[in-house]
């Protein structure tokens, strides 16, 4: 952390000696950062109680109340990462003037943005760094900073929603990882109030976009996928409504078909969002597409980036992946050329924290102008890789271009076990003869106990088992007998 506070002052600095001479650093009362509900418009008198459906996403807004004009913040928000995933932050509608730069974004330990993540940055960790624009602060000392984005992927009745500690010369004595500054060389004084979070039983429906965020060419058009999903047991319409548009030269349009989901009981639907541009747009969109049904809504981000010159774009299907100990799992890498981009693209990846093993079919992958490409992330895992979540950086690298994508792995441990299989399931044989099936056995999940077989068949016909029981890991080979004979194998 102290790596990355040293960077973060010094671009403070330089922010502060570009800015206006009439813009005067001024260290009012302390302030407070809160973890409230996407639609809060204050820091609450008690810690927010959020709740949401199992399988849905939820938005937790970062939000700061009664502080300094800022021009920079360095936030890392820990939440417990069984209940609580982070796979994303949104600086839409947040009070720092942009367009800001972001210096630094590691979810789950693994980098997104930026150079390195600190050594605080572990699983259940949501880490953004973000600066405004040369010159900018903020015009209010009450808002948003930013949005931290997560998926409910497991039950709770209060799981605590916080930020991570361990970190030097912050905001928040002794030690929380709250930076909060405004152009000067010490942090601007802060306190927090955290959250908690239960999951609901209510019906009620989950809503998410695929691709997240993309590259768009200028004068191309970029579409996202919005899935909604029903929660228990959720039954009925979502209508799907987006921002005003945009009437300023240049500006990019925007489009969503169909505008009403019917949503039936554990159902899945989909709509388009469509980004339309003209060769002159430019920067960076966020399209926000909100659904409602009733006194229900939930909405969902997705974020277009105007390409300025040749470059490449990353994305992993899926990248999201559930998975059973000592079993394995694809998912594809697939790579774009933008802006009439032509060359080799290297990959490599990285698993945070270290446990299953990973690679890639094509390390390299060659890009013609227009032209896209792909390679196969393949994972192993085996009896010693502990059950958690993992995540997977894939870095592209060509020349002085980098892009990362991230894939986030589950790997669950069930409970020792073994299961039975015959071959053949079916026999006919003529009256008088024999006949053999082969009995496996499969010890799984490290089973390693005594198996025992036992049969029961019609009357008239004889059958024989051989052997009847198994210890230990190792099986026996086949061994035949007349009528119906038995094997076992690894």
């Amino acid at each position: 952390m102290k790596r990355i506070i040293v960077l973060f002052s010094s671009i403070l600095l330089i922010v502060g000696v570009l800015s206006s001479p009439s813009l005067v650093q001024v260290h009012a009362a302390t302030g407070t950062v809160c973890l409230v509900n996407s639609d809060a418009t204050a820091c609450p008198s008690t810690p927010s109680a959020l709740t949401s459906s199992l399988g849905s996403q939820l938005r937790l807004s970062v939000f700061i109340q009664g502080s300094n004009v800022i021009n920079g913040f360095d936030i890392t928000v820990l939440t417990d990462n069984n209940v609580l995933r982070p796979v994303g932050a949104d600086l839409n509608g947040s009070i720092l003037p942009g367009p800001q730069q972001v210096l630094l974004e590691c979810i789950n330990g693994s980098l997104v943005a930026g150079t390195v993540c600190s050594s605080t940055d572990t699983l259940g960790t949501l880490h953004l760094a973000v600066v405004a624009c040369p010159g900018c602060l903020s015009t209010s000392t009450t808002g948003l900073l930013f949005t931290a984005i997560y998926n409910v992927a497991g039950s709770s009745s209060g799981s605590p929603i916080g930020f991570q500690t361990g970190c030097s010369n912050t905001s928040v004595s002794p030690n929380a990882c709250v930076t909060i500054a405004n152009g000067g060389v010490t942090p601007v004084p802060e306190t927090v109030q955290t959250a908690t979070f239960s999951t609901t039983t209510m019906p009620d429906f989950a809503m998410s976009a695929s691709p997240v965020s993309q590259f768009v060419v200028p004068g191309d058009s970029g579409h996202s996928t919005i899935t909604v999903t029903s929660i228990n047991g959720f039954n009925g319409t979502v209508s799907l409504t987006l921002p005003p548009a945009c009437l300023a030269l240049f500006c990019p349009v925007w489009s969503i078909s169909p505008s009403s989901l019917n949503i039936p009981p554990g159902g899945v639907m989909n709509s388009t969002l469509t980004f339309g541009t003209t060769t002159e747009t430019g920067g960076t969109w966020g399209v926000t597409v909100t659904g409602t049904s009733g006194g229900r809504a939930h909405n969902v981000t997705a974020t277009f980036i105007l390409a300025s010159g040749p470059d490449f774009s990353m994305t992993a299907n899926p990248n999201n992946i559930t998975i059973n100990c000592c079993s394995a799992a694809d998912s594809t890498i697939t790579l774009a050329s933008l802006s009439r981009f032509s060359g080799t693209v290297s990959l490599a990846a990285a698993v945070s924290p270290a446990g299953p093993a990973v690679s890639l079919n094509y390390p390299n992958v060659t890009l013609s102008a227009g032209g896209t490409g792909s390679s196969i992330l393949s994972i192993y895992t085996s009896n010693s890789t502990s059950a958690g979540t993992y995540s997977i950086t894939v870095t592209g690298t060509s020349g002085t271009l980098s892009h990362t994508v991230v894939v986030s792995l589950t790997v669950n441990r069930p409970a020792p076990d073994f299961s039975i299989t015959a071959d053949p399931t079916f026999i006919s044989i003529p009256q008088g003869a024999s006949a053999a099936s082969q009995i496996t056995v499969y010890y799984q999940f490290g089973f390693s106990g005594v198996v025992t077989l036992t049969f029961s068949h019609p009357v008239g016909i004889t059958a024989v088992l051989t052997p009847t029981s198994f210890s230990g890991h190792r099986l026996s080979p086949r061994s035949s007998i007349t009528n119906r004979s038995c094997r076992n194998t690894d």
